[in-house]
C-alpha cells in the first residue's frame, strides 16, 4: 500500500542529499529512513513501479545506448548515472555478495614469545652494535673481542 510518506519520500529524492534525509524530510524517524527498510516495503516498490515503470527505463536506456554527441561519439556520462540511480532504486541490480571470515589463528608459546621481544626492541629497547640486544631474541650476544 502506497502511503503519503512514500510520494512525500519519492519527491524528496532529488530535493536532499542522501536518500536517508530524503526519508526523515518526509515523516520517517532518523534510525528508520537510515537503516534503508523502506527500500524493501511493498509500498515503496509498488510506487517506484509508478514512478520509474520498467518500460520508460528500457527506453531512456535504448536511447543512451544510441546518444552521440557532436562529434559521433557516444555521450552517456550524465544520463547513466542517472539511469543506475533509478536500477539501483529499484533493486534491479542483483545485490552485493560479502563473505565475513573470522580466522583465530593457532597460538604457538614460542611465536608469541618472539613476537614480544621483537615488539619490546621495537619501542626502543637496548640495542648492541650488532643490531640485536642480547638476549632479547633467546640468542646470546656473540664475546666480542
Amino acid at each position: 500500500m502506497i502511503t503519503s510518506r512514500h510520494k512525500k519520500a519519492i519527491k524528496n529524492l532529488g530535493k536532499y542529499r542522501t536518500e536517508g534525509e530524503a526519508f526523515v524530510k518526509a515523516g520517517y524517524t532518523e534510525s528508520y529512513a537510515r537503516s534503508g527498510i523502506i527500500k524493501h516495503t511493498q509500498g515503496w516498490k509498488d510506487i517506484l513501479a509508478k514512478a520509474l515503470p520498467d518500460e520508460k527505463l528500457a527506453k531512456r536506456h535504448k536511447e543512451l545506448l544510441e546518444k552521440n554527441d557532436e562529434h559521433g561519439e557516444p555521450e552517456t556520462q550524465a544520463v547513466s548515472k542517472a539511469l543506475d540511480m533509478a536500477y539501483k532504486l529499484k533493486g534491479s541490480y542483483a545485490p552485493e555478495k560479502t563473505v565475513n571470515v573470522n580466522v583465530e589463528p593457532e597460538h604457538n608459546p614460542k611465536v608469541d614469545a618472539l613476537a614480544e621481544k621483537l615488539n619490546e626492541l621495537l619501542k626502543g629497547g637496548s640495542v648492541g652494535g650488532d643490531g640485536v640486544e642480547a638476549g632479547t631474541l633467546g640468542i646470546e650476544a656473540p664475546d666480542k673481542e
